[in-house]
């Protein structure tokens, strides 16, 4: 009796460890079902694109760093890959490996595709990195993060998600976690780029032959990019103008802006903040582009039978600026400095229906100016903060 209860408490950590397992098995990492059934692909041509992913990066329990891309190398060393892949071991004293499925697998999914065992249960649903799109960073909208957002969020974790603080994981295997995201994200990316070549740019059917004057050209031309574009994130962060005083007229005009038509925030957000689905009569349900990628108004039976074993669709949930009923401050995801809030309100949230108000680009002209971003910037504070705003 005593032996067969201890099974059944092994076999129920085991359920609770997910991804991070029991036991050193075979793991792959998932294809992307959903974008390759959205563009038709036969099984040759699937395995074909999964052959070259292969070759490029590995697999979870033996990553490697593309050959043919090296800058890869300043964002990720192979040694930090392989700490972090694999099932969860240690060897000697302070050193762990399968840090990735140790925290972040669960949720996150071995693949990366906020897909892991815990995902379902969870609003919003962890981050699916295969986009290389991040919501919280520094960076212009269409940028990759820097190395210092990612950090950033494993520091502080994202408040009110299921999202935690690894504050209390070292300083080291954070940075290794940092870098297997970015290993995934560009390997999730380069799946997307691989789906559409092959659906776009061969004959009906053929498959990819990832080799030759056709492997230089895909590499020159799609995974190269890719790769830059995280590169050189740094180059493209968004500093915060000198913020203006906090007036009474101007947050006077912040109401007006929120409430306008050029900002159109309330449509949101709501008359008063308090989020759009409780505050306007005629809000429109809209989607992120992870939800809105299923949302195909005529599947074929392939793509039908992929999405009835995913996540469930979910509309975005605009953010409530104030908090409902008597209870404390709001804390918003991306941070709650004046600074964060200018980040957010300038360049929006990527992949999200939020809209970048400032310039897109450097040197460009945005929607609105300065002083004006920073007075919605102010009232958006005012009231998270429940400081007075004259009028109300």
């Amino acid at each position: 009796m005593r032996l067969a209860r201890h099974r059944r408490l092994a076999a129920m950590l085991c359920i609770v460890l997910g991804a991070g397992g029991c036991r050193d098995r075979v793991v792959e990492f998932e294809p992307d079902a959903v974008l390759r059934a959205v563009n038709g692909l036969t099984a040759e041509q699937s395995a074909s694109i999964d052959a070259a992913l292969v070759e490029l990066f590995g697999s979870p329990n033996e990553p490697r760093l593309p050959a043919d891309l090296p800058r890869m190398a300043e964002l990720c060393g192979l040694a930090a890959l392989e700490q972090a892949a694999g099932p969860v071991a240690s060897h000697e004293v302070g050193v762990v490996h399968g840090l990735y499925r140790r925290h972040c697998a669960r949720c996150h999914g071995v693949t990366g595709d906020g897909r892991g065992p815990t995902a379902r249960y969870q609003a919003p649903y962890p981050r699916d990195y295969r986009r290389g799109v991040f919501k919280w960073k520094s960076t212009y909208r269409d940028a990759a993060p820097t190395a210092a957002d990612l950090d950033r969020v494993l520091e502080h974790g994202v408040p009110g998600t299921a999202m935690p603080s690894f504050r209390l994981v070292s300083q080291e295997e954070r940075d290794i976690l940092r870098q297997y995201v970015v290993y995934l994200a560009i390997r999730g990316q380069t799946e997307r780029v691989l789906v559409d070549f092959v659906a776009n740019e061969l004959p009906a059917g053929e498959p990819l032959e990832f080799e030759g004057d056709l492997r230089d050209e895909i590499v020159a031309d799609y995974l190269t990019p890719i790769v830059n574009r995280w590169a050189d994130a740094g180059t493209l962060v968004v500093e915060p103008s000198p913020e203006p005083p906090r007036t009474d007229e101007g947050l006077l005009v912040g109401v007006e802006a929120f409430h306008g038509n050029i900002a159109g925030c309330a449509a949101c957000h709501g008359v008063n903040g308090q989020g759009g689905a409780q505050g306007m009569a005629n809000y429109q349900v809209d989607y992120d582009i992870w939800n809105r990628d299923r949302l195909v108004l005529k599947p074929n039976e392939e793509l039908q039978r992929v999405l009835a074993r995913d996540l469930p669709v979910r509309p975005t949930t605009p953010r409530e600026l104030v908090e409902p009923g008597s209870g404390g401050l709001v804390i918003p995801h991306g941070g709650a400095s004046t600074g964060d809030l200018y980040r957010r309100l300038h360049q929006g949230i990527a992949g999200t229906p939020m809209p970048a108000y400032g310039s897109l680009r450097p040197g460009e002209r945005g929607v609105l100016s300065e002083q004006q971003i920073w007075n919605l910037v102010h009232i958006t504070k005012a009231w998270m903060e429940k400081d007075p705003v004259p009028g109300d």
